[in-house]
């Protein structure tokens, strides 16, 4: 079931993901579009464990996939900036851009938490398909970055 919460608690949620001993590395995406709050959202979490783990929130693109497959035993959690929302057309399809095609090939495992970041004052409410998202982070305080 797709659980609902503020920005703080979206940053507790993904912290308490990452700290639960488990497989290595830990996979989170994080879908939206621009100006949600996907990238703060990345930055508060690494802020969090500075020093302790290392968290990489990266553009899931071609580098990425090289830079996983290299480094992926030296790297605690990813989180997958996708400056998108998932839909079925992505999920039956599985893209090459969307992590969840491509995380179990290169990574052997699924991936732990699909969360959509989203603004609803600069996007009212979403026509989501709620079960491709395992966490949905509600931020009204995001700002637009470009007009």
């Amino acid at each position: 079931m797709t659980k609902l919460v503020f920005f703080n608690q979206g940053i507790e949620q993904l912290s308490e993901l990452i700290e639960a001993p488990k497989e290595k590395p830990t996979l989170i995406t994080l879908y939206g579009y621009p100006c949600h709050g996907k990238t703060e959202l990345i930055h508060r979490v690494q802020a969090r464990f500075e020093g302790e783990k290392v968290i990489l929130g990266v553009n899931p693109n071609h580098k990425t996939l090289q830079h996983a497959g290299k480094f992926r035993d030296e790297v605690d959690s990813y989180i997958f900036h996708c400056a998108w929302m998932r839909n079925m057309i992505d999920t039956d399809k599985k893209l090459n851009y969307d992590p969840n095609g491509w995380a179990e090939e290169l990574f052997r495992k699924k991936i732990d938490l699909n969360a959509l970041v989203y603004n609803p004052n600069l996007m009212g409410t979403p026509n989501l398909t709620l079960d491709l998202y395992d966490l949905i982070i509600i931020n009204p305080e995001s700002k637009r970055k470009f007009s």
